[in-house]
């Protein structure tokens, strides 16, 4: 006998794979910020900055979740970008407090440096379970931005290089608001390994920056190179997408 459909039961809505390892974060988040903050000592911490880009890296997971959907599980791969996120979101806490290079510097260039390494530890992840998703792949990008503008930031803040700094931080974010105004500039890129390449030596270029026997002029050299590298990639990108915009005449090609 065949049951009609009206009939049925509405099915349950689905549930987010990732609400459990999000509450598991906020936990070892909130506990992480009242740690910080109690043994007080040279640190001078804020939760707010820090519970702040922690919701903003809650908020990237709900958007990309809801846009590019969850292929399967939340797999180990996100989980440790999701760690990644909670460092950058840590390290927040000391923004507007002008963290001085001394055991602080050692702090940051010690969680940017754990950061790093996730990030090569969340891709292979990836690829040996089989589960590459553009949801895993562009939560994963959009960490890397955030902790690259909370690093930028601290920099500049603790005298380690000038103003100029936070071009680093906010040049992903100028990139997209770009393609907001120039639909064109929101193709699809093709793969390139030199933009893993220049994203892993800007986050060692700003750990570096707080390593503190790492003498200020130095220290704003190595950010400088970042800065001049990561142009050298977004102006790359750039050619490439005027050079394939919908609507491009065919023939004479753009240097």
């Amino acid at each position: 006998m065949t049951v009609p459909a009206s009939s049925l039961p509405p099915a349950a809505p689905r549930v987010p794979g990732f609400l459990l390892p999000v509450a598991a974060a906020g936990a070892v988040m909130a506990g992480a910020v009242a740690l910080t903050e109690l043994a007080g000592g040279p640190f001078s911490y804020t939760a707010l900055p820090a519970l702040g880009a922690f919701a903003v890296v809650v908020g990237l997971m709900v958007w990309f979740h809801r846009r590019l959907g969850s292929l399967g599980p939340f797999g180990a791969a996100n989980a440790v970008t999701l760690g990644r996120g909670l460092i950058a979101a840590w390290l927040a806490g000391l923004i507007c407090t002008g963290p001085e290079i001394g055991i602080v510097g050692w702090w940051i260039a010690g969680a940017a440096f754990l950061a790093l390494l996730l990030d090569g530890i969340d891709g292979w992840l990836a690829r040996w379970q089989r589960t590459v998703s553009a949801f895993g792949a562009r939560f994963d990008m959009e960490v890397d931005a955030l902790l690259l503008l909370v690093l930028s930031l601290l920099a500049w803040e603790a005298g380690r290089a000038g103003p100029w700094v936070l071009l680093i931080g906010l040049m992903r974010y100028g990139f997209v608001a770009t393609a907001y105004a120039l639909p064109w500039m929101d193709a699809p890129l093709p793969p390139r390994f030199r933009r893993k390449a220049v994203c892993v030596a800007q986050g060692l270029a700003l750990a570096l920056v707080f390593v503190p026997p790492v003498p200020d002029a130095v220290a704003a050299t190595l950010a400088a190179g970042a800065l001049g590298l990561l142009a050298l990639s977004f102006a790359g990108d750039v050619g490439w997408l005027i050079r394939n915009r919908p609507g491009r005449q065919p023939g004479r090609r753009m240097a």
